[in-house]
C-alpha cells in the first residue's frame, strides 16, 4: 500500500514538469524536442530520440489526408504521457521521434502507444486508444484508414409541403 501511495505522489508531481507548450506563426508546435514538418520527418528521419513513430492517414478511398494533427500517447495507469506531435503532410504521412525519458517509468521498460488524430479545428475525429500498441518497439508504423462518415458533409433536408 505504500508503494501504491508513493507511485501516486511521483505521478501527481510529475503533473507540475510537465514542459508548457509553445506556439509561433512560424513553428509547428512543439514540446522539449525540436518539432519538423511530415515532409522533413520522412526524408530525413533522424529525430532526436530513439524510438519513432511513422505512418499514413488515408480516408475511406485510400488518399492521403493533409493538414492533420497527430498527437502520439503513452497509455498509463493514471495519466497518459505525450510524447510527441505531428502534422500530416500533403500525401497524409506523419513521423515522431521521442526519447526513453518521455515515457519510462519504475516499472515500464516500453511504451504503450495510442494516437489522437485532430483536424483544423483541433476536433479530435480519431483516436486509437481502444486499441492500445502495448509494449511497442523502437520503431513502429501506424496506417490509418478513417472512417467514410468523417468525410460525408451533413446536409439539411427541406420539407415539400
Amino acid at each position: 500500500m505504500k508503494i501504491i501511495r508513493i507511485l501516486i505522489l511521483m505521478m501527481i508531481a510529475a503533473c507540475f514538469f510537465i514542459p508548457a507548450m509553445e506556439k509561433s506563426e512560424d513553428q509547428p508546435v512543439t514540446l522539449k524536442r525540436k518539432m519538423v514538418t511530415a515532409d522533413q520527418a520522412l526524408k530525413n528521419f533522424t529525430g532526436r530520440g530513439e524510438w519513432r513513430v511513422r505512418g499514413k492517414i488515408s480516408d475511406h478511398q485510400n488518399n492521403g489526408v493533409a493538414g492533420l494533427t497527430i498527437e502520439l500517447y503513452d497509455k498509463d495507469l493514471i495519466f497518459d504521457d505525450l510524447l510527441g506531435i505531428s502534422t500530416t503532410n500533403r500525401y497524409g504521412y506523419f513521423a515522431i521521434s521521442y526519447d526513453d525519458a518521455s515515457f519510462k517509468e519504475l516499472t515500464e521498460a516500453k511504451p504503450d502507444l495510442y494516437l489522437k488524430i485532430k483536424n483544423k479545428a483541433s476536433k479530435v475525429i480519431y483516436s486509437t486508444e481502444k486499441q492500445v500498441r502495448f509494449g511497442a518497439g523502437k520503431n513502429e508504423l501506424f496506417n490509418i484508414v478513417l472512417p467514410k462518415k468523417l468525410f460525408i458533409k451533413k446536409t439539411e433536408t427541406i420539407k415539400n409541403n
